[in-house]
Formats: structure tokens, sequence, C-alpha cells
């Protein structure tokens, strides 16, 4: 690095440590989870919402504007006289009694839940064949039930909300125009790099290639290069040596590979970017750009994050085995950015742990699943050995998928399925496997993930996604407003439309939906 730089440039390039003050500890998170439904917490919890950044964005539940939702544990089916009350039974074994635990993570009444009655076959049946273990319960398995007759009761106002969902999908879903864009950036920027690094690969990763991205999505490189010995720092140690000694010496050579990368670019090719930005404060360290010849399309380039290249290739193949999760993915995105619960600078969700979300969702919370457990299934061209230049993302699986009872739910039914998994889910006393296909108990994490509020364990590195999520309120907001979703529906009773959700869209693009519902070219169950 040139030290001719000024100060304040140099300044990109200091790490930031997170702030610690008044950080949490694990044992006051938990705390904070259950004995947030004071009227105290809940005045609290507001008042922090409505200051931050999510306020700034002024979004407005048009139609329910005055409306304040009273959520309980037994909510009633907009059609039916009855409630859905848990019965007096006892728990199984996989949880505590109602005695011990009065409460679940989202402080719903334990009234004794058990596990849906499966007959054991069946479940062995999806282990041996799916690798996925069934994650029903009678309280679930009632509001499927529940989701299902509403379903038949408003069926013509459902099957044109279901079509809205597939229309939207398929109108802002990645175009191969945008697709073959973005591969000739890499291109481009890959001959930039091999100047000074001819021994890496520029390989890409994130909704690009994943099967669930848009036409506006940023660009996700990972540049993946081995540290060898003619390699040097700018105080002459080889980093082929350095490198084996510690992980402190891999953050070092991080750091040292983006400044190299942010060095070259401004230069000898400035004049060919509108943006050249290193950011080492981030989780993971990236140097952002913008090239003049690509101004609608922003690009990060990680170092030797390919962890996150191995996690798009797998979920490139969970798309193309069932179009519901792109469709579910495109919506969620775009409907979950809206309400301020993707936002991972500020504590929430990345819009990688929504599509693992509804992974898991169409792998273990619906009978018979929808996706299996390629993990399982095919473990040599899932584990995360072979060397991303390598990665094909077009090849067929080495045996064809087994042959199990389809399921017929649409997009819409499996939409409000997923808000009221996730608005029950516990939280507190269970975690999702992604390479296993199961819930497990967060009894088996290690102490120090305590402090992670919602665990979904990541396929390659054994770590939850949502790293961010740690504060209790923001946990109870993402609740409420999947709770919200589910009863604006189903206990409200309005007609699911599609701008019932997604509030910022604009009339032409909902006049455009119509349009194409009106020309009967969709197909309704996928």
């Amino acid at each position: 690095m040139k030290k001719s730089r000024k100060n304040d440039e140099n300044e990109k390039f200091i790490r930031k440590e997170p702030d610690e003050r008044e950080k949490p500890t694990p044992e006051q998170n938990l705390e904070e989870l259950y004995h947030w439904n004071s009227p105290e917490k809940r005045q609290s919890s507001s008042k922090s919402s409505s200051e931050g950044s999510c306020a700034q964005k002024s979004i407005v539940w048009k139609k329910f504007e005055r409306e304040e939702l009273e959520i309980e544990s037994d909510w009633n089916h907009p059609s039916s006289s009855k409630r859905f009350n848990s019965p007096e039974v006892v728990v199984g074994n996989r949880r505590k009694s109602p005695e011990l635990r009065q409460f679940t993570s989202n402080q719903l009444p334990i009234r004794g839940v058990p596990r849906l009655e499966l007959d054991p076959e069946k479940i062995y049946y999806f282990q041996r064949n799916y690798g996925v273990t069934l994650n029903l319960d009678a309280r679930l398995g009632r509001t499927l039930r529940s989701i299902r007759e509403y379903v038949n009761e408003h069926s013509k106002e459902f099957e044109i909300f279901n079509k809205q969902l597939i229309i939207y999908y398929k109108l802002n879903k990645q175009t191969d125009d945008s697709r073959r864009r973005k591969f000739a950036i890499r291109d481009q920027l890959s001959v930039m790099i091999h100047d000074i690094f001819p021994h890496g690969y520029l390989a890409v990763g994130g909704s690009t290639v994943n099967g669930c991205g848009s036409n506006s999505s940023d660009l996700d490189l990972c540049f993946g290069i081995k540290p060898r010995e003619h390699i040097f720092d700018k105080n002459g140690n080889e980093w082929g040596k350095l490198i084996s000694l510690d992980y402190l010496d891999n953050i070092k050579f991080v750091d040292y590979a983006i400044e190299t990368i942010y060095d070259h670019f401004e230069n000898n090719y400035k004049d060919e970017f509108s943006l050249i930005d290193p950011v080492l404060s981030a989780r993971v360290p990236v140097i952002k750009l913008k090239l003049k010849s690509h101004r609608d399309i922003e690009v990060d380039i990680n170092i030797n994050c390919t962890a996150g290249i191995y996690n798009s290739h797998l979920l490139h193949y969970y798309s193309r085995i069932d179009e519901r999760l792109p469709i579910l993915a495109a919506f969620l995105k775009k409907y979950l950015d809206e309400r301020c619960v993707i936002q991972p600078r500020h504590g929430r969700l990345n819009s990688y742990t929504v599509v693992l979300m509804i992974i898991h969702y169409l792998q273990c919370c619906v009978d018979p699943p929808i996706l299996p457990n390629l993990n399982f299934l095919y473990p040599a061209m899932f584990d995360g050995t072979t060397d991303i230049e390598n990665l094909k993302f077009d090849q067929e699986f080495p045996t064809p998928l087994k042959d199990i009872p389809k399921n017929d739910m649409t997009v819409g039914e499996l939409l409000l399925g997923f808000f009221d998994y996730y608005a029950n889910f516990d939280y507190a006393y269970d975690a999702i496997s992604m390479m296993n296909g199961m819930v497990f108990s967060r009894d088996n994490l290690g102490h120090g993930n305590h402090r992670f509020l919602f665990y979904i364990e990541e396929v390659y590195d054994g770590l939850t996604v949502p790293k961010n999520l740690t504060d209790a309120n923001d946990l109870q907001d993402i609740i409420r407003i999947f709770k919200d979703s589910r009863n604006r529906v189903l206990e409200l009773n309005y007609t699911p439309t599609i701008d019932l959700f997604l509030q910022s869209l604009k009339k032409a693009d909902l006049d455009r939906i119509n349009d194409e519902i009106s020309g009967e070219n969709v197909i309704i169950a996928i």
C-alpha cells in the first residue's frame, strides 16, 4: 500500500470491533425472552421499534391502520365457532413438562401440546428416503387443516391470490440477460485481479446463481486464493508461512488482499469505476464496487469466504427441485424487507436466512415433504470439499430422487403455513439443522451459542446464520410480524391479495399482474 495515501483514506482499513457497550449476557437475553410480555416490556419494545430505522420507511398498512390484533395461543378460524385449544396431555421426551415450562419462547401459554401422532413407519420412510424428520405437533397439524378449510371456503379468491404470487415471481425473477451481465462483470473483474493475484479464482455466489434471485439483486463474488510462498506482505513476510499459524493471520491476509485489490483498482482502473469502497469492519470484510458500464449493479467481493459459494451451489439445486421454493423466496424477501424483518445491519435477519427458513419449512413442516435433504442424499456432491472453480451448476443428480407422494399445497397455502410455523417456533428451546434436515434441542449447543436467539445451523460451518439477532425485542417484533401476517387472513377474514401484503407494489405492476391472470396462462398448483 502506498504510504502517501491521506490519513482519512487509511482510516478505511481500520478494522473496527463491534460495540460491546450494553451488550446483554446470554442469561439476560433469555430473561428478556421469557418476560417480554409484561406491560413495561411491551411499552419499551413498542418505543424502540417506532424509533428505529424501520419507522423511517413509513410503511403503512393501509387496510389495517387502525386495527390492533390481539394475538392469543388459541386463535379463531374465521368460519368456525370452535377455538383451537391445545389438549391437556403430557409432553413427549423432547420437551419439558407443562408444569415446569409455562411459556414457549414466543410467550404463548403451553398446555402440553404433543407432537402430532404420525405413523412411525411414515416418519422412518421420510428419514430413509428424503433425509428429513417431520416437525409436526398437534397445533401445527390443526393449523394446516384450518388453512385448507379456509382455502376450500374461499376457493375463488384464493385461486386469484395464488396466481398473483406465481406471476409476481415470473415478472421479477432474474432474467437470462441479467445473469449474463453479471457474469460479464465477473469476467472483467477477474482479468483485473489476475494482474496481482494470478493464482486465485473469482467465483459467483449469492442470488445470481442460487435460483432465488431477481434482476435487482447485487452481485456477490468470492475471490478464493491460497497464500503461496511468493506472496509477501508489506513487511516482507511470506504469507505462505504466516497463514498456517493461527486464525488471526487469516484475518490479516484477508485485510491485506482487500487492501491490495483496492490499491490496484485505484491506481490502474479508477476511471472504470463509479464506486470503490473497502469495508473491513463488516462481519465478512468486502470491497464494494460499481462499474460505470453497469451502474445499476453493485458488486461485493469477499476473500476466501468459500462457504457462501458452497451454499449458493446447494440452494441452486434445491430451487431446481420445486419451483415453489423460488416463488416463496421472491415474495418473502420483498415482503419481509418492507416489514424490516430483513435488516442484518440492525440486528435482524438477512435474505439468506429467510431462504433457509423456507427450505426447512418445505422439508420438515409439511406432510409429505416437498424438498428432500440433499446433503443426506448426495453427500459427495454437496460436501463442500470441491474446489470452487470446479463446482457445476448444470449437472443431474447421481441418482434420481426417491418417488414419494406429491404434496399438492399451493404457494398461497404454504405462505400462510410459513407465517404460522415461525410465529410459533420455539426459539428458546429448539434449533434447526439444515445439514440433518431436522429440529434439535438447543441444549446440544455450546454455551457460547445461547446468545444467538434464533439458531438455524449453516451447513458448511455449523454456525447459526442470523448471528446479528441477539436482542429479544428484535425477535419479538419479528414474531409479531409473522403473527400479524397470518392473522390478517385467517382471523380477520380479509380477502388475500398480493397488494394486501406488498404495500410498495405500484399500481402499474398490480395491473400487469391482474392482466396476466385474465389471460389464464398461469398454472395454479405447481
